[in-house]
């Protein structure tokens, strides 16, 4: 968006211990809001009401007294224009008259309308503001994620550990224990070979019990053993396979 702010010097002369308006240009004129014939030769504050007791009075009486020109800068001030109050922002100076005697008699003001400027500043800053105020909470959203991210990393690494002990104790379990329902399955054949049983209606109860026991451990064992195998495969790095020299290792198997 492009901003152009159009200045005009006003110019205006004010006479006197009431500060009657001898001159009053068109620019000023346009800036108080006020027809020249509404102004002229009237007293400043006689015909812009509004404009007493914003301290106009004291620069105006501060000139006269000292004959040091006031400066100022951006100074705001209220003024009633086209049927509603404003706030003007004022670039000016105050400058003393003197007559031929060396008296002062009046001040002469010089002073250009900067309000669209200072407007147009202010929301610059504001949007300044904003987008600084955006950024911080994008910074603060970005540090959470990261602790996020940190948990979550954290999380996955305990996840992948506590998978890793478990395919761990799997895989001990299934081998460490195949040994002893084998030793269990030999004891049981031993102990048939050499035991008779007194009430033959127990034999027919207990035995497929034991046998059936025996085969349901040792398929759980298997599976098991099965399954580490299936997950530490799965973990495995692939491998380049040489397929046509498996393929001639199996005919050559097959053939006798």
């Amino acid at each position: 968006m492009e901003l152009r702010v159009c200045e005009q010097v006003a110019v205006a002369i004010f006479r006197g211990p009431h500060y009657v308006i001898e001159l009053a240009n068109p620019a000023v004129c346009a800036i108080w809001g006020r027809t020249v014939d509404q102004v002229l030769g009237k007293p400043l504050f006689e015909a812009l009401l509004e404009a007493a007791g914003q301290g106009f009075e004291e620069l105006f009486d501060g000139v006269l007294a000292t004959g040091v020109p006031y400066v100022a800068t951006e100074l705001p001030s209220t003024l009633d224009r086209a049927g509603h109050r404003d706030t003007v922002y004022w670039n000016f100076v105050y400058q003393p008259l003197v007559d031929d005697a060396g008296q002062r008699t009046g001040v002469s003001v010089v002073a250009t309308d900067v309000s669209e400027q200072v407007r147009a500043r202010r929301k610059l800053e504001q949007f300044g503001q904003e987008l600084a105020i955006a950024y911080a909470g994008l910074q603060v959203a970005h540090i959470d994620t990261e602790l996020v991210n940190a948990a979550l990393s954290s999380h996955n690494h305990l996840l992948t550990r506590t998978n890793a002990d478990l395919d761990s104790f799997v895989y001990a379990a299934s081998h460490d224990l195949k040994l002893p329902v084998l030793n269990l399955a030999g004891l049981f054949e031993e102990l048939r070979r050499s035991v008779t049983f007194t009430d033959p209606t127990e034999e027919r109860i207990l035995v497929p019990l034991f046998q059936d026991s025996l085969r349901q451990l040792t398929t759980t064992l298997d599976d098991l053993a099965a399954l580490g195998q299936l997950q530490q495969a799965a973990l495995a790095q692939a491998e380049p396979l040489a397929l046509d020299e498996m393929v001639e290792g199996v005919l050559q198997a097959l053939e006798p």
